[in-house]
């Protein structure tokens, strides 16, 4: 027999045989449930988030949880209203869950690392996926008591794993001081010197303090290889001159830190020295000057010359010809006698 309106079946359907026969409006193993229930919209707008994340069940969402192991995650679990969270999403490419260093979090299918604290350097893990540690910057074989970034004599770049060292420090923890020996303009005696020496590994230099330049030794530039140095001793320098300019490397060794040099021939020199430049430009003016002047003077000659002759042309013109004055009379008068001779030659 039926029994209408049963306890066992929420009073919202009759009992038949053991099983619920719901009213219109209910549903449900004991008709419970509103079939006008909604479940939640993920963030995928997808009812429970989709099929394979959640399943809605009288109005809200029953969560699948994953069976697969999750590397990072000891408990994997899928979890939020509309089954959009996880605790197992926020994997990097290295497919740790935040890099196996923090927690997942999860907020309206958003998703963030919270990381962990470094046992070893006590600072938190940092970067989007916990992926930056400040361990490296830490020399554990120094006082693995202390957690003294690098030695405090530096900036630890936690993401890159590296210090960036303070002035006159060097070293993978800024542990080695320097002074001023690895600045350029320190060393521009020594390479200026040592320019002039020849290139076959000399340590000394003649001219300078014999303990000024010790430790030093050149390459020419067909032998520049850089052995083994102090990481973040390299300098690239370089000097200019009024001749040349000098390409120099300056670094610590890596065998007994002591101070090296590794210069390049100064290719980039003059082909004459300056004095000679200075000669010849000296020479080159005074033999202008004096080609000018003779030029002027072979003008004025010329100038003179013609005026010369234009004034010997004036003066022919001006004495014109001789002429004869008619009313004139000579003083002298000669007279021939036409009888003279004649009586002789009769």
């Amino acid at each position: 027999a039926s029994v209408p309106s049963s306890p066992l079946c929420s009073n919202n359907g009759a009992l038949s045989c053991g099983l619920c026969e719901c009213n219109s409006g209910w549903s449900g193993p004991s008709c419970n449930c509103s079939t006008s229930a909604v479940c939640p919209i993920g963030p995928n707008n997808q009812e429970c988030s989709g099929e394979r994340r959640g399943q809605c069940v009288c109005g809200q969402c029953v969560c699948k949880q994953p069976t697969n192991r999750v590397p990072g995650v000891v408990t994997p679990r899928i979890e939020g209203d509309a089954c959009e969270c996880s605790n197992y999403e926020c994997d990097d490419d290295s497919g740790f869950v935040c890099s196996g260093h923090g927690t997942c979090t999860c907020s309206n299918g958003t998703y963030a690392c919270q990381c962990d604290i470094s046992p070893v350097s006590g600072f938190y893990y940092s970067g989007d996926y916990c992926q930056c540690s400040y361990d490296d910057c830490i020399d554990i074989d120094l006082d693995s008591s202390t957690s003294v970034l690098c030695n405090g004599r530096g900036d630890c770049d936690p993401c890159q794993g590296s210090c960036e060292c303070d002035a006159d420090f060097i070293g993978e923890y800024c542990s080695l001081y320097t002074g001023n020996q690895l600045s350029c303009t320190a060393n521009e005696e020594c390479v200026k010197c040592f320019a002039k020496a020849p290139k076959n590994g000399n340590t000394s230099c003649s001219g300078l303090p014999s303990d000024l330049c010790q430790g030093y030794f050149t390459l020419s530039a067909s032998q520049y290889t850089i052995p083994d140095t102090i990481d973040g001793s390299a300098s690239d320098c370089s000097i200019s001159t009024v001749e040349c300019k000098y390409t120099y490397y300056v670094a610590l060794s890596a065998v007994n830190s002591s101070m090296i040099i590794y210069q390049v021939e100064p290719e980039e020199c003059l082909p004459i020295p300056i004095w000679a430049i200075a000669v010849i430009i000296v020479i080159s003016i005074l033999l202008v000057g004096a080609l000018i002047l003779i030029v002027i003077k072979l003008i004025f000659v010329y100038k003179d010359h013609r005026e010369y002759k234009n004034f010997l042309s004036e003066i022919n013109r001006s004495k014109g010809s001789a002429q004869e004055n008619p009313t004139y009379l000579k003083p002298i008068i000669e007279t021939v006698n036409p009888a003279y001779g004649v009586a002789k030659s009769t």
